[in-house]
């Protein structure tokens, strides 16, 4: 009698089972259609502060230049001013720049806005000491490759 029992919820599921699968939807989305997609517009037609996060930002951050920049020995006053390219559609994010050591300390961080696909830091010369130093933003998780800034030591 338990056995009976066992074998029509085997049924029963097994057959569940069946009627449910048809529903199961691994097909790719066509091309220009995304349901997280569709959910945003959804959300922004009704006026909604909620946002969907659907990935990580990977910044895609560059100075414009990856030439070092060097500061001679005895120079002071002055600022160099370094600008850099960041995604379009990043415009109005804050980035963070730091200024590292050849050990890779941070010696000094700062904010700036990504507008229109650009941001510019700016630096004043005299907060370099001798030695060589380098120069990062960072949007998200990623980094923009360094670039260089030298101050030259006098003899």
């Amino acid at each position: 009698m338990n056995t009976h029992k066992w074998s029509r919820y085997s049924v029963l599921s097994m057959l569940g089972f069946l009627l449910l699968f048809q529903y199961q939807n691994c097909a790719p989305t066509p091309a220009g259609s995304s349901a997280i997609g569709d959910v945003k517009v959804a959300l922004q037609q009704q006026g909604s502060p909620v946002d969907v996060i659907d990935q990580i930002n990977e910044g895609k951050l560059a100075f414009a230049t990856n030439q070092p920049i060097a500061i001679a020995a005895g120079e002071s006053g002055g600022m160099i001013t370094l600008p850099g390219t960041c995604d379009p559609d990043q415009s109005g994010a804050t980035l963070r720049w730091t200024v590292r050591d050849e050990a890779a300390a941070e010696l000094g961080e700062g904010f700036v806005s990504c507008q229109d696909g650009a941001f510019t830091v700016t630096l004043s010369k005299d907060d370099f000491d001798c030695g060589s130093f380098h120069l990062v933003a960072q949007l998200g998780v990623a980094e923009s490759p360094a670039v260089t800034i030298t101050r030259q030591c006098a003899p």
